[in-house]
């Protein structure tokens, strides 16, 4: 079974988040329709289905290291490496979740937008996080935002790095060339997958930025997780659990 499958997963976790509309219900629809799909994959011993990968998706699932590369050395600390191959499990819950990297202080998350709105969206966000405004990371992208302090609690870390990265028009030329999408037999059969969809992308598809853009092509914002938003989350989680369980027995 995918480490991933019967396991509440960082990259979901945000769908826990949210109560009810009545004082009554632990949790939003979304995040009940989360818990049910849990069940199933708990009775099924496998998740639901294989996950189909879109445009956007194989754009990122390929980027993701080009942009790694890109965040300038003086930022990473030197224990920084890239961890998506590992992904880690709550001691207690069924919980689990993989950072693109870590380091002995942070975990962090890339995101790489197919459009060069989500990518302006997120330098803003940064920008206000970088002012000491976590908030705005928190209702403008609660995914992303959740999504890091659940794995900076799964890596026992205190801070977390959120990095967007859009190419300029030269590196999307270079990630697109035959060379760079070529079959890698090290790389795992989603990543591969990604080459071989972006083979079949122009230059007008993607959302590079122009030369004389003044955006810079890598953004990045570190900041402390706070312990109340930690403790939240765990709290979700066990709720959540509870609710898997009684489904289980149900």
């Amino acid at each position: 079974m995918n480490e991933r499958t019967a396991t509440f997963s960082s990259s979901s976790i945000y769908k826990l988040v949210k109560s009810g509309r009545s004082k009554d219900q632990e949790f939003s629809a979304i995040g009940l329709s989360y818990i049910k799909e849990k069940s199933y994959e708990v009775r099924l011993g496998q998740s639901l289905g294989s996950e189909q990968s879109s445009k956007a998706t194989s754009w990122g699932n390929v980027v993701e290291a080009y942009a790694y590369s890109k965040i300038p050395s003086y930022v990473l600390e030197s224990t920084a490496r890239i961890a998506s191959d590992k992904r880690r499990k709550h001691p207690s819950l069924m919980w689990t979740g993989a950072s693109d990297f870590e380091s002995k202080t942070l975990v962090g998350d890339i995101k790489c937008p197919f459009t060069r709105k989500s990518f302006c969206e997120q330098v803003d966000i940064y920008a206000k996080v970088g002012a000491g405004n976590i908030e705005a990371f928190k209702l403008e992208k609660p995914e992303y935002y959740w999504q890091l302090v659940s794995n900076c609690i799964l890596a026992n870390k205190d801070f977390a790095m959120a990095v967007v990265y859009c190419p300029r028009e030269d590196d999307v030329l270079e990630i697109l060339s035959e060379t760079n999408l070529q079959y890698d037999a090290n790389d795992s059969e989603a990543t591969n997958n990604a080459r071989e969809k972006l083979k079949w992308l122009t230059l007008e598809e993607t959302p590079y930025l122009k030369k004389e853009c003044t955006y810079s092509d890598v953004n990045y914002v570190t900041f402390k997780v706070p312990q109340k938003d930690k403790d939240f989350l765990i709290n979700r989680v066990t709720l959540a659990q509870i609710e898997l369980e009684k489904l289980l027995k149900s």
